[in-house]
């Protein structure tokens, strides 16, 4: 749909250390083509990165504030100094991929990390690859007290009209 390229150059007398930054209040991954995912439980974005064909890091750093959200700053740093550069960021929605099985749930594998999904901040759940129903990641939920309990949120899920729609993950306790 939309798209949004950010180009940051600089030019200076000797060479230095150079790189950019993209902050998120969501998660993010590097892929396998080198491009970024960033995402919150709804939406998710591609980010591409063109340094000219120097290589470079990200980096990531929790921002610790006293604000209601941790951001991350993903650092893109090259990786030697320069004294001229151009880094591009190519910013666009990232398509959504099938669900393996007929699967309604976004992201219901787990193989995209946490993308559509809400998962507790008291530790109990966590991306596991120990087992898992379809690929090779699952949601693993550690709830050592018996009084305290543990939940997760999905993003919204479409369902059409008169549509008989029956969700949920399979479960193994252990």
């Amino acid at each position: 749909d939309g798209s949004l390229t950010v180009t940051d150059r600089v030019e200076m007398k000797s060479p230095q250390t150079f790189g950019t930054a993209l902050l998120t209040l969501g998660g993010w991954r590097k892929l396998e083509d080198g491009a970024l995912m960033v995402w919150d439980v709804e939406e998710a974005l591609r980010v591409e990165i063109d340094t000219g064909g120097l290589p470079y890091t990200v980096k990531a750093e929790e921002i610790r504030e006293d604000a209601p959200g941790t951001p991350t700053r993903l650092g893109i740093e090259l990786d030697q100094p320069v004294e001229k550069a151009t880094v591009t960021l190519r910013i666009r929605p990232l398509a959504e991929p099938a669900s393996a099985g007929g699967n309604l749930l976004r992201n219901g594998g787990f193989e995209l990390g946490t993308w559509g999904w809400d998962l507790p901040r008291n530790g109990m759940g966590d991306l596991s690859t120990e087992q898992a129903a379809t690929g090779t990641t699952s949601l693993k939920i550690t709830d050592p007290d018996a009084k305290s309990g543990s939940n997760l949120y999905s993003a919204r899920t479409p369902v059409g009209e008169n549509t008989d729609a029956r969700m949920g993950p399979p479960i193994r306790r252990s």
